[in-house]
């Protein structure tokens, strides 16, 4: 049931009769009120969805995303409900933000009746109390919650004389010995250098900042935000949140430099920092942690009348959230938070909740609320079955704002004898909700077409035009069985061959004009809830035969090695005009990888890690140079954006707003060109 009926437009056209209005399908609450639980918790809430109509309908069950995060989900998105049946949809509730988290669940089918809407809301709260203050603020108002709740309570630790910020980085916080690094080191001191990895070890005799900043050591502090656009004064100056140890010589070559991506370094520096004459990139061991710095340095005093925020440029803003998600903070730097918190008793709200720079334009002025506008409409065709004389039918389109900012509808209005539309001509969504634009339609026993319209103030999306049809000669599809391979049948995929794998089914018949085309998905059973692997879509014959070395790069996908099996399974959808049905039943197969390596993987030199990815995946190899090419497309090859840095050696993609499912990475180096599938899975 992956395939979901193109938009509710490709359904069967069932026989069902409304007598006035009353609609057969209905959910058993309009509203789950989840508790109010952190990110660390978990809460599940249940909704049952009643089919009582004479005819199986399909569903499908549409969440959204709020601030790039779903906050609700569930694993019953698409199933087939029995004629007099219910279903207990199971759904769940998971903030990554500490605000009233306010969607929609929204129930597509093909009854004949339209969509079903669930209003869903739960308070997300944060685990660490620190933060309280910030609930449900956004924009402006969250900018001013984070500078008030960091600068109170606060302890200014100065930047010279007994105990001071720097003696207690090195000494403390960043001391191996001490912060859980390597509490074996031989020396009661080692610390490490953030922008080329090069480390120091010394004895308490060395233990001040004089002799470290010199020969054999030439270790120094470096001012995240420089000292000369305004931390060169306390309570700037020894705020340790954006101090870090630093070798002398890269130090003074970074001098005031801002932080950005640097695609064309004029300077390269061992451990992988680099920089040219106006920017410097940090090594991306330290990407983090940089941005991180600046951005709390920028909450904590951009009303501090001694700090230039010009330093902040819209640039540099950018590139450094783009490394807080490339590169997320790691438990060395939520060690270095609470050991910082210790002494300063404040934290940097970007290594404990980084998801919060979502809810603001900027920090380097004032913030708004991010400017999202979406619109989801649940139907592109309206399907109202078989309406018989006399009788009347109820048709449900469901229009929910899944953005930020209020969905405006206008010009609502229907064309078609027997169609009406009671409600206003002008609707406001507000953020969070759904509106329920109600059709009403009297048979007189023939076939009905008319048309739904209204427009939006969402760009891409002003205008809906949305045919609704009635008794359009009893269409049918016929059903239809998969032919082979064989259930259960493993193939064992040896090198990267041009042997085929067949597939065949029966062909599916429908009374509509056009032409019956296919669609083949294949599946991994062991992540049932992912996309599938592989899809080839319009397919005329009722054969499809697939080369070796496809399987071979989904074998690479998945990492399966020498003789494991990727247990796989196989569906064929039939579509014909306003008409889709799917086999009777799926068929499993087996992929055993041999034990010879494909052509590929023997030419192959690119290390592609992690695999499966979530946020960031990375390309390495000895040929990669800064004139590299690469790309991401799906598996129906349409190329994606994506956020990518290229360097000698390696790429970085950014692949956390894609969702999860096979990815290919098209990768061209010294003029070969290579493909590179792998997956993305959270």
């Amino acid at each position: 049931m992956r395939n979901f009926l193109k938009g509710l437009g490709l359904v069967w056209l069932l026989s069902i009769s409304a007598v006035f209005g009353q609609s057969l399908v209905s959910v058993s609450t309009n509203q789950l009120q989840f508790q109010t639980i952190s990110e660390l918790g978990l809460d599940s809430l249940t909704v049952t969805l009643n089919n009582g109509s004479a005819n199986a309908i399909d569903c499908r069950v549409v969440t959204f995303d709020i601030y790039e995060q779903k906050p609700f989900w569930t694993p019953d998105s698409v199933f087939l409900l029995a004629a007099g049946a219910q279903r207990t949809i199971k759904v769940y509730f998971k903030p990554q933000h500490n605000i009233l988290n306010n969607s929609e669940l929204v129930i597509q089918t093909n009854s004949g009746f339209g969509a079903l809407r669930v209003d869903l809301q739960g308070q997300g709260i944060y685990s660490k109390a620190y933060y309280a203050s910030t609930q449900n603020a956004e924009g402006d108002a969250l900018r001013t919650a984070l500078n008030v709740r960091l600068a109170s309570p606060y302890t200014q630790l100065g930047y010279s004389g007994t105990n001071n910020a720097r003696l207690r980085m090195f000494g403390i916080v960043d001391n191996w010995k001490v912060n859980g690094r390597e509490p074996a080191a031989p020396l009661p001191y080692k610390n490490e250098c953030v922008y080329t990895g090069r480390t120091i070890t010394y004895n308490v005799a060395d233990f001040n900042t004089g002799t470290l900043n010199n020969a054999p050591y030439s270790m120094n502090t470096e001012h995240t935000w420089p000292q000369s656009f305004g931390a060169s004064n306390d309570p700037m100056q020894s705020d340790m949140h954006h101090l870090y140890i630093s070798d002398g010589g890269v130090n003074s070559a970074r001098g005031n430099k801002p932080f950005g991506w640097v695609p064309n370094p004029t300077l390269n520096y061992a451990g992988g920092s680099k920089a040219n004459s106006s920017t410097f990139e940090p090594r991306d061991a330290h990407k983090a942690g940089a941005a991180a710095g600046i951005l709390y340095f920028a909450t904590r005093y951009y009303n501090n009348t001694e700090v230039s925020m010009s330093f902040l440029s819209a640039n540099m803003e950018n590139d450094l959230r783009a490394w807080l998600k490339l590169f997320p903070p790691d438990s060395l730097l939520q060690n270095r938070n609470n050991g910082i918190a210790s002494f300063q008793l404040n934290r940097n709200p970007y290594i404990d909740y980084p998801q919060l720079l979502d809810r603001m334009t900027q920090l380097r002025a004032t913030a708004a609320i991010p400017a999202v506008q979406r619109v989801f409409v649940s139907d592109t065709v309206a399907n109202l079955g078989q309406v018989a004389a006399g009788s009347s039918v109820t048709y449900r389109v469901v229009v929910v704002n899944a953005g930020t900012q209020a969905v405006q509808l206008s010009g609502i209005q229907v064309s078609g004898a027997g169609l009406t539309y009671a409600g206003s001509a002008s609707q406001t969504i507000a953020r969070g909700e759904a509106a329920v634009l109600e059709l009403q339609y009297s048979g007189n026993g023939s076939p009905f077409s008319g048309n739904l319209q209204f427009g939006t103030n969402v760009p891409g999306a002003a205008s809906f035009n949305i045919p609704v049809q009635a008794g359009v000669g009893a269409s049918t599809m016929s059903a239809f069985s998969l032919l082979a391979p064989f259930d259960g049948l493993t193939y064992t995929i040896e090198g990267d061959s041009n042997l085929l794998v067949n597939f065949r089914w029966q062909p599916s018949v429908a009374n509509t004009p056009g032409q019956t085309s296919y669609e083949f998905e294949l599946s991994n059973m062991s992540s049932p809830s992912l996309p599938p692997v592989l899809v080839r879509s319009g397919l005329l014959d009722t054969t499809l035969s697939i080369r070796v070395g496809e399987f071979s790069r989904l074998l690479d996908a998945f990492n399966v090695q020498p003789n494991q099996v990727l247990a796989c399974s196989w569906i064929v959808t039939a579509s014909s005009g306003p008409l889709s049905r799917q086999s009777e039943a799926a068929r499993n197969i087996g992929l055993r990888r041999g034990i010879m390596s494909s052509v590929q993987n023997q030419e192959q030199v690119v290390r592609l890690y992690p695999n499966p990815a979530s946020d960031v995946l990375f390309l390495e190899a000895d040929g990669i140079t800064e004139n590299s090419v690469v790309e991401l497309r799906d598996l129906s090859g349409r190329q994606l954006s994506t956020a990518t840095q290229v360097q000698v050696g390696k790429i970085s993609l950014k692949v956390g707003h894609l969702a999860e499912g096979v990815y290919f990475a098209y990768l061209v180096t010294e003029g070969l060109p290579r493909v590179l599938p792998f997956v993305i899975k959270r």
